[in-house]
């Protein structure tokens, strides 16, 4: 099967596509700016540097991998390879570029000969909400060119040595135009049960960095009591008060004593008083976030 090629022009230097001197919007930019703007707001400009540059060689070695076969460069390559076999996973196109012809294009990673959508992440965490987007997007884009129905939605995530093939949930085409409407007109697309499962989606995802974050911290942090309670120990036999170095300055402080008021028992014993000196404080309301336990 051969499958109609688009006319469209892409730079892969610049990322830019072209249908003669006129430009086309890339899928990526407008997802990003329409339904996730803050994605990657708090991480280094050279994080994602790296990281683009990781998963465009990670791209370009399962393309060849595809294309020629032979030998892979990386461990993603590799572990790509077994994936395929494991799940007989056909090439027909990589990089395969769709477009309208008139607003939008972008390159599929992979179609295979039953007329599955892949896309290739390398990503630490994978957003199934930002690729549900994608590849349906992918999918309409697909079916304008070709005349064809894709059918399922795939992404392979690569991690060093482990591959996954994981089905992606596509959106429906009335939220598919109305966005790529929104992104035609200028205008911010506006459907709250899709923009807050996008936000919810990223707030999940920030909420697993914070936990993350804090059991690494709680880690170092019990490596650190420890280590102090045995230089503590050391200092005490020594009758010693501060260890200076270049990097640190250690001071044992004595144990003291502090005066402080039962509230609970002023209350029960003594409420006439306790309610003479009370003070309401307006407190502002807030959101609770409880992560589920699977």
């Amino acid at each position: 099967m051969n499958l109609k090629q688009s006319p469209v022009r892409f730079d892969n230097e610049a990322h830019r596509y072209f249908l003669g001197s006129v430009e086309l919007q890339g899928i990526t930019g407008m997802i990003n700016r329409q339904l996730f703007p803050n994605k990657y707001a708090s991480v280094p400009e050279e994080m994602l540097r790296k990281a683009a540059e990781k998963g465009s060689n990670v791209h370009t070695d399962c393309q060849m991998i595809d294309l020629l076969g032979g030998i892979p460069s990386t461990l993603e390559g590799a572990a790509y390879i077994k994936l395929k076999n494991e799940y007989n996973i056909s090439d027909l196109e990589n990089e395969y570029l769709v477009s309208d012809d008139e607003h939008f294009a972008t390159c599929i990673d992979k179609v295979d000969s039953d007329l599955n959508l892949y896309d290739f992440k390398t990503t630490y965490k994978l957003d199934k909400e930002y690729l549900s987007w994608q590849l349906s997007i992918n999918k309409y884009l697909f079916g304008l060119q070709t005349g064809l129905q894709a059918k399922n939605l795939y992404a392979i995530w690569l991690r060093g040595e482990e591959a996954t093939l994981i089905s992606i949930e596509e959106k429906s085409l009335e939220n598919v135009l109305s966005l790529l409407e929104a992104e035609i007109k200028g205008e911010t697309y506006n459907c709250p049960g899709e923009a807050q499962s996008a936000q919810i989606s990223q707030l999940f995802d920030l909420e697993q960095a914070i936990i993350r974050i804090k059991q690494e911290a709680d880690f170092y942090e019990a490596q650190k009591k420890g280590l102090l309670s045995g230089i503590e120990q050391q200092m005490i036999k020594a009758d010693t008060k501060k260890i200076e170095t270049e990097t640190l300055i250690i001071t044992r402080v004595l144990p003291t004593q502090s005066i402080s008021i039962d509230t609970n028992r002023m209350k029960k014993e003594q409420p006439d008083i306790c309610k003479k000196y009370e003070k309401i404080s307006e407190r502002a309301g807030y959101i609770k976030l409880t992560i589920k336990e699977k």
